[in-house]
């Protein structure tokens, strides 16, 4: 398995951690930034028809630019070759063996995962503190 296919795995679990925490499979979403500047959140959900895609829906707003709201949708998804496709605004930017070659994007994708693995545990941390 590749460690680009088992950072996706250990986002799909983060995902299935808060759906198992919160009793359903509903879309969930985190804050991703808050400042004066700018307000990001992310909304992740597991496709209904792939259980093996995952889908982050980010929602920027401006604050400096009359709250201007920019939104854009990343899906991960696994193919019949067991290779990740990574997917903005339902257009395929490269398949998973494509980065074999080139190290820098390999990294920058893996640092995505390990953004969003970040900002759920932060989630589930936070919720159960709340609940204390």
């Amino acid at each position: 398995m590749s460690d680009i296919l088992v950072k996706f795995k250990e986002l799909l679990q983060a995902i299935y951690r808060v759906h198992d925490a919160r009793g359903g499979h509903d879309a969930f979403t985190v804050v991703g930034a808050d400042n004066d500047a700018l307000y990001i959140t992310y909304s992740f959900a597991i496709e209904a028809s792939a259980e093996q895609a995952i889908m982050i829906t980010k929602e920027s707003t401006d604050r400096k630019a009359d709250d201007f709201i920019d939104i854009h949708v990343l899906r991960f998804a696994i193919n019949s070759n067991s290779l990740v496709e990574v997917y903005v605004d339902g257009v395929l930017l490269f398949v998973e063996d494509q980065l074999i070659d080139n190290v820098k994007a390999k990294m920058q994708l893996m640092d995505k995962f390990n953004k969003f693995i970040f900002l759920i545990d932060q989630f589930i941390y936070d919720s159960g503190n709340q609940q204390s």
